[in-house]
């Protein structure tokens, strides 16, 4: 299956590493694909706010000119909790390495 074209680089290659992983035979269904696409959605803009922070820096001037933490390294952080979320959905688990690796569903059977 391919990505969508309104995905980003990082959306794009979640997408394609889950979809390019699910065992033979078996396709996601409507609920699962909304859920993959929200995650690929998630992934880009878990990108977008890594980008942010390597070019702002933890820490930003406030108003005053005081230090404090950027508002995007929460953001990061509440990102990867719902991109979490998001794969647990669709029953995919990160292999050593980081590679997304579907998961049967109980009662799923595939031929080895």
């Amino acid at each position: 299956m391919k990505p969508p074209s309104k995905l980003g680089a990082a959306g794009k290659a979640l997408h394609k590493a889950i979809c390019d992983d699910l065992p033979e035979g078996v396709e996601f269904d409507a609920r699962e694909l909304a859920v993959l696409d929200a995650a690929a959605r998630q992934a880009d803009l878990i990108a977008e706010l890594e980008t942010a922070i390597k070019r702002d820096g933890i820490m930003v001037a406030g108003a005053a000119g005081q230090q404090r933490m950027n508002a995007c390294v929460t953001e990061l952080r509440q990102g990867r909790v719902a991109l979490a979320r998001l794969l647990s959905e669709l029953r995919v688990e990160a292999e050593p390495g980081g590679k997304p690796r579907a998961v049967p569903r109980p009662g799923e059977t595939h031929a080895a």
